[in-house]
């Protein structure tokens, strides 16, 4: 039978490695959307900017909560974490309609071969 402070200790690593890779997708996405001129991709790189810290916001919560089992941080981590979900389904939008974009140009280059 696993003991609960090995489940703990489990659920302390796995949150902190979370935060961790987060912070590191945080510092690849603001190199990304530096890198671009104005214009919808770089829009859409800023909107998932945007929901990276709002995600790290929630890990940090969650960070907390499994070391110190704080309701407030287990508040902030589920206020950001739908937060969060909210914004990626309008980032998703804003990829889709930028994916319909660029196929109409694919479309209008392919017609005059």
């Amino acid at each position: 039978m696993i003991s609960e402070n090995l489940i703990r200790a489990i659920t302390q690593g796995s949150s902190v490695l979370a935060f961790l890779l987060g912070i590191i997708m945080l510092y690849f996405s603001y190199k990304a959307q530096n890198g671009l001129l104005k214009g919808e991709f770089k829009k859409t790189i800023i909107t998932f900017f945007v929901f990276i810290i709002f995600v790290e916001i929630s890990l940090f919560s969650m960070v907390i909560y499994h070391f110190n089992a704080s309701e407030l941080a287990e508040l902030i981590w589920f206020g950001f974490i739908y937060l969060a979900l909210i914004l990626s389904l309008y980032d998703s939008k804003k990829i889709i309609d930028l994916g319909r974009f660029l196929s109409k140009i694919s479309n209008i280059k392919s017609k005059k071969r």
